[in-house]
């Protein structure tokens, strides 16, 4: 038998940006085994990010 599987690899990078330039500040890497969808990878990896650059206080946490 025959076994297709698919592997999707995405970097995040997020840049601190100024009128003179911008700066790497942040970089990640994720890898999605046999995803169902596009969107699918999406939503959870923006999930993820988001919430490591709150831990990490990159970005503000919500006001709860």
């Amino acid at each position: 038998y025959l076994v297709i599987e698919k592997t999707v690899q995405v970097e995040s990078n997020v840049y601190a940006v100024t009128p003179t330039g911008s700066t790497l500040i942040w970089t990640g890497t994720s890898d999605t085994f046999n995803p169902g969808s596009a969107h699918q990878v999406i939503n959870g990896l923006v999930e993820l990010v988001v919430k490591e650059l709150e831990k990490l206080e990159i970005l503000p946490k919500p006001a709860r």
